[in-house]
């Protein structure tokens, strides 16, 4: 667990690490594309991955290795997909009611095929890279882009953010997943019915906060011992690293 890219102990974090080396590549292209050749691009793309991506899972057969979603070529794509997005200033010309409207639309198609689908093809449907979910990753972008908050709502949403993605990897570790996750919430299933929604939420705001003062006690302690300092003496020679190689491309 001390190399998680090496052990593939967690996939979000083994496909960052690529995605890290293909950003200044990335954004040296979308740079200079012009608003049309870029569009072009991320429709091919969705057309390749996400429309034949799925249609290939349906049938079994990942033809290009995108792991339902779990890859570094998905997220890449994503990646680019946000450029496109802000290049374009797409959350701009949808409206907010507009963006609802199809991520209500998207969600009711989307149940639609899981109920009256057989369960072979459910596993199909059910995927990061289903044409329908990625539609629905752009409404919910352009609905959080267009909220505004005050100042002590901004403030407390700038606090937790950073531990987000410590909240994930204290989920997905090995111990806490097998000793406290899997099948130690079935005596949630002896409460009513109407009452399960309200346990589920509460459990999951008990966890979530217990892992954020965890991740937040984790981050006091690399102050402490200046972790973050010392890794942004690493990024700046891996920017380097990364600039020269980008610039060979280019030349």
């Amino acid at each position: 667990h001390a190399f998680p890219v090496v052990n593939r102990q967690y996939w979000y974090f083994t496909a960052y690490t690529v995605l890290f080396f293909l950003m200044p590549m990335l954004n040296s292209f979308v740079r200079v594309s012009s608003k049309k050749r870029l569009t072009k691009f991320v429709l091919a793309f969705f057309l390749i991955f996400s429309l034949y991506g799925t249609v290939s899972a349906l049938i079994g057969n990942d033809a290009f290795v995108l792991g339902n979603g779990y890859s570094a070529i998905w997220l890449a794509y994503l990646y680019f997909v946000g450029a496109w997005i802000k290049k374009n200033k797409i959350t701009d010309k949808i409206k907010t009611w507009y963006a609802v409207f199809l991520l209500l639309f998207f969600n009711l198609i989307n149940y639609v095929l899981i109920v009256f689908s057989k369960e072979t093809l459910v596993l199909g449907i059910f995927t990061y890279v289903n044409p329908l979910l990625v539609g629905m990753a752009i409404c919910w972008v352009v609905i959080f882009s267009k909220m505004k908050f005050r100042k002590s709502t901004a403030g407390m949403i700038s606090f937790f953010a950073p531990s987000a993605f410590g909240v994930y990897l204290l989920h997905t570790q090995d111990y806490i997943w097998n000793a406290f996750i899997v099948n130690q919430w079935m005596f949630t299933l002896n409460n009513p019915i109407w009452l399960f929604p309200f346990i589920v939420l509460g459990w999951a705001f008990v966890i979530f906060a217990v892992s954020i003062v965890i991740d937040k006690i984790r981050f006091y302690l690399f102050e402490l011992i200046r972790v973050q300092k010392m890794s942004e003496k690493i990024s700046r020679v891996i920017e380097k690293i990364i600039s020269r190689f980008v610039e060979f491309f280019e030349e």
